[in-house]
């Protein structure tokens, strides 16, 4: 008789509490929120979408909200004092109207608390806030890892990151789907939509090839919404991550960060470029 239950994996669920109390499988952030709470007083994160971003938020708030039962299995059970603080949970969906964007907003004198939040993106100690690292796939799939391919999940699904000298994580949403679907390898995350707007971009400046670009550290932050770049647009959606770092130069080296995202963006400009034929010019380098 097979005693080993199937794991309950939870695509699609951003609700903390659902996640514990129903069983699904739950890696373990809490060790890098409680560094966060006992760091910083206002800050700011920036991940691809479908990275853990609204379940970090969902932590949080139950957190917050002393709901210690919650955390008895994790690292902050005995770190943390538990008590109910007042929340304001703002969904991430509401975060931006028309005519209102996160430029527009930091430019106001409405909100002067925006201009001195401190960015953890790019910081090695929060590199693995969102994802999966090799350790935390090995801790909690270790069923999986037997019966699947591990250099092809890694060469699938691996590869990201945001600190030159941190170790990879995986795509928490293309990882999952691929345990879930019993092993098929396929193009999940790419799937829900490669933006058109980064292919029409991407024709626009004659840029066909985006591997093995470079840029420079000022310009891996630059972004407005008013005048679009594209190799810092492709980074901080997470079609490239840092492949290497040149001290000398103080500029980074970006690539595609796996087979799923490669073949994804490539085909989504093959097909861009077959529905509007006409020519743009190449770009000169």
């Amino acid at each position: 008789m097979n005693t080993l239950q199937t794991p309950k994996y939870p695509i699609g669920h951003q609700d903390f509490k659902k996640i514990i109390t129903e069983g699904f499988v739950y890696v373990d952030k809490t060790h890098h929120i409680h560094r966060l709470l006992t760091t910083y007083k206002y800050y700011f994160l920036s991940r691809p979408r479908r990275f853990g971003k609204s379940l970090l938020i969902s932590t949080l708030y139950h957190l917050f909200k002393g709901e210690q039962a919650l955390f008895d299995d994790l690292y902050i059970s005995d770190q943390w004092t538990f008590q109910e603080y007042p929340v304001i949970h703002w969904l991430p969906g509401n975060a931006l109207r028309p005519g209102l964007t996160a430029s527009t907003l930091c430019r106001t004198s409405t909100f002067p608390e925006l201009n001195h939040l401190f960015d953890i993106s790019a910081l090695a100690e929060y590199n693995e806030i969102c994802g999966i690292s090799q350790t935390e796939l090995e801790a909690n799939f270790p069923q999986e890892l037997v019966r699947y391919d591990k250099a092809a999940i890694k060469q699938w699904y691996n590869g990201y990151r945001w600190h030159e000298r941190s170790d990879t994580v995986y795509n928490p949403f293309s990882l999952l789907n691929f345990f879930a679907s019993q092993g098929d390898f396929r193009n999940y995350w790419c799937s829900t939509g490669t933006p058109t707007f980064l292919l029409q971009l991407s024709r626009d400046l004659g840029w066909y090839d985006v591997s093995q670009s470079k840029l420079s550290q000022t310009g891996m932050s630059a972004f407005s919404l008013e005048r679009l770049q594209l190799l810092p647009l492709l980074f901080q959606t997470g079609y490239l991550t840092i492949s290497g770092y040149d001290e000398l130069l103080n500029t980074y080296q970006l690539d595609y960060p796996n087979r799923e995202v490669k073949s994804s963006y490539l085909e989504g400009l093959l097909e861009h470029y077959s529905f509007n034929p006409e020519p743009s010019t190449p770009r000169v380098t």
